[in-house]
């Protein structure tokens, strides 16, 4: 089995183990990045929250050579958990996606979890 095929794996245990409130979307991203991952709040025309978006980058900074490498799969998995604990972390009524408190802990432990019984 190819990694693309084993990510998505990934993303249909988390969703189906670890469903955050609104519904993500989730990408392999080729373009180069400064960061392996990220997760967006996706709002409607009227500012009301209606999912989430994640992206995984597939090329990140080599800072050894002031460029870009290809990610490892397993720094790619890593992403993925990071940014969907993210997910479900967020709380629209006191928390951005940026936030890495006890409660992004927690999340990122029931991700970890996810992936490794996977």
């Amino acid at each position: 089995m190819n990694f693309t095929t084993q990510f998505h794996r990934y993303v249909a245990a988390l969703r189906e183990e670890q469903a955050p409130v609104l519904p993500v979307a989730v990408s392999l991203v080729s373009r180069p990045s400064r960061i392996h991952g990220q997760a967006k709040l996706v709002e409607d025309r009227r500012g009301r929250p209606i999912g989430f978006r994640v992206q995984v980058y597939r090329k990140v900074p080599d800072w050894g050579r002031r460029g870009h490498r290809k990610a490892t799969e397993q720094e790619q998995v890593d992403a993925l958990m990071h940014e969907w604990a993210h997910c479900l972390a967020w709380n629209n009524s006191h928390m951005t996606l940026s936030d890495h408190d006890d409660l992004f802990g927690v999340a990122y432990a029931r991700c970890y979890q996810t992936i490794i019984a996977d």
